[in-house]
């Protein structure tokens, strides 16, 4: 993967299914468009280790919201037999996200997920839908445009009969720096190429406590310094907040997926 500026804002789309009624918290609509969110409490980010390590970053920060720690070295040496600084490809993240794990305190856990890959086209399993649904469920979604993975915690989209047409999206970034954490998602990053929407929870036969899928202390009180330039709209606690203004941020035309086969 490498490393790039954000662009300008576009817009995400993936295989369209009719949208179903939700009727979670984690949502709010205006006369024109809708907000689908974390409400409970945000990932924390994880700076990814080097330069193209950010597919590592983001599975390691979605394992940490679900409380378990697995560092980026230990990720990536499983799949290429040592940390070596290389990229992620689908079949690593597909599995990593479908697959046992052991963390840092030796807590086992297993993840499940379905996949949208439109790298080597191997599955087609999430679509915009999907992705809304798992948010107001307060599920975190692991995220690849062209050259970056991230974690989609927000997105703003427009009902519509053929399904929900996504505006705008907040993400959690792994690349240090100014971007660094929760942020906007800009310009080509909005155009997917993979998802996944892992489930996360402690084997059934582990011999560990209870408390081994406890969250990590992090509410929706982001504080901008830390996690990034922007703090984050929540619509729950922020009354200013309206969705009927996404549609004067945001263009409302869909960009279909512009399909290559580049790994993140």
């Amino acid at each position: 993967m490498r490393i790039r500026k954000p662009k300008l804002l576009a817009t995400l789309c993936f295989i369209l299914l009719a949208l179903s009624p939700l009727s979670f918290a984690a949502r709010k609509c205006g006369p024109n468009a809708c907000v689908a969110y974390l409400s409970e409490k945000l990932p924390v980010p994880h700076a990814q280790q080097t330069a193209v390590w950010c597919w590592a970053a983001s599975i390691q920060t979605i394992f940490s919201y679900y409380g378990y720690e697995v560092n980026q070295d230990t990720i990536v040496s499983r799949y290429f037999g040592k940390p070596v600084v290389v990229n992620g490809n689908p079949y690593t993240m597909s599995n990593a996200f479908n697959t046992h794990w052991v963390d840092n305190e030796g807590k086992h856990f297993s993840s499940h997920s379905p996949i949208t890959d439109l790298y080597w086209h191997t599955k087609l399993e999430v679509n915009n839908e999907d992705i809304v649904q798992a948010l107001v469920d307060e599920t975190p979604v692991f995220y690849g445009d062209r050259t970056h993975a991230m974690v989609l915690v927000s997105v703003d989209y427009s009902p519509s009969p053929a399904g929900p047409q996504i505006l705008g999206a907040w993400v959690i970034d792994p690349f240090p720096g100014p971007t660094y954490g929760l942020r906007r998602a800009v310009g080509n990053e909005l155009q997917g190429y993979f998802v996944a929407i892992p489930d996360v929870e402690q084997d059934a036969d582990a011999t560990h406590s209870d408390d081994a899928k406890s969250s990590p202390e992090e509410s929706t009180n982001v504080d901008a310094s830390v996690q990034g330039g922007s703090e984050w709209p929540n619509p729950d606690t922020d009354s200013s907040y309206d969705a009927s203004d996404i549609t004067s941020l945001h263009s409302s035309k869909i960009f279909r997926f512009m399909v290559r086969g580049r790994n993140l």
